[in-house]
């Protein structure tokens, strides 16, 4: 098998970054103020201004789920090749660490992780990619928070958005986070969650890396039914196609 280092492969297709940021130039990296009471009713009678834990809590018991499923659309920007992609499809999650990225548009892709292994697949290349999820994830990179959001106050400092968030998160009826990993990442430096403030639902997030790479992405029509099976979150590699291992690290870098 022949060793390959993807983590721009990975940010290319939007694994690893989740962003709606708005490349606006001089942004303050401060700890934000929090919003005014006016934008961010949680429909309290008493019109008390919510706290960071108290949305935080909103969301763990809107997931406490053991998995769910979504629709989703992103764009991706590689900002030093002046690349920009889009893509949809359906994603599923399940607790505590597994996850299914199936995109349809533009082209069929499936990247599986089932916690331990990571499968990224390509009809088209005839290949299969493969690695260690956690090197990949470890972080929360890649969304994979969302199969278990209490990682969220353990990897992450929490805090409003920068005014900017708030303001357009509050034109969406939704609060806007502010997540900095607790331990240092070049390529994952900064996570934003848009939440809505009725259904406590995480609609949109976003990330960024050092290099100004960035995704923009939405999720819709998500299900907290019953939980996938297990067995979504194990790739069966198809017989013939090329299988190559990845690598976390980039060589030469």
């Amino acid at each position: 098998m022949l060793k390959i280092c993807v983590n721009r492969f990975l940010a290319f297709f939007g694994v690893l970054l989740f962003c709606i940021l708005v490349s606006t130039p001089g942004w303050s990296t401060e700890t934000p103020a929090p919003p005014s009471i006016e934008t961010q009713d949680l429909g309290q009678s008493s019109g008390e201004q919510p706290t960071v834990d108290t949305v935080l809590g909103q969301v763990q018991a809107r997931y406490g789920v053991s998995g769910f499923c979504s629709e989703f659309s992103q764009v991706a920007t590689l900002t030093g090749m002046g690349i920009q992609d889009t893509a949809s499809g359906h994603a599923c999650f399940k607790y505590p660490d597994k996850m299914r990225w199936e995109y349809e548009l533009p082209e069929n892709q499936v990247i599986v992780s089932d916690g331990q292994t990571l499968w990224v697949y390509r009809p088209l290349d005839n290949q299969v990619l493969t690695g260690d999820s956690k090197a990949f994830f470890g972080a929360g990179e890649g969304a994979s928070f969302l199969t278990d959001v209490k990682i969220l106050k353990s990897r992450f400092e929490v805090d409003w958005a920068e005014q900017a968030w708030q303001h357009a998160a509050g034109l969406q009826n939704a609060w806007a986070l502010k997540l900095t990993p607790k331990a240092q990442n070049p390529d994952f430096v900064v996570l934003y969650l848009l939440i809505d403030k009725k259904g406590h639902e995480i609609f949109e997030t976003a990330s960024f890396n050092n290099f100004g790479d960035e995704t923009r992405i939405s999720f819709a029509k998500p299900d907290f039914g019953a939980a996938p099976e297990d067995s979504e979150f194990v790739l069966t590699i198809p017989e013939g196609v090329d299988v190559m291992e990845m690598s976390a690290a980039l060589d030469g870098e």
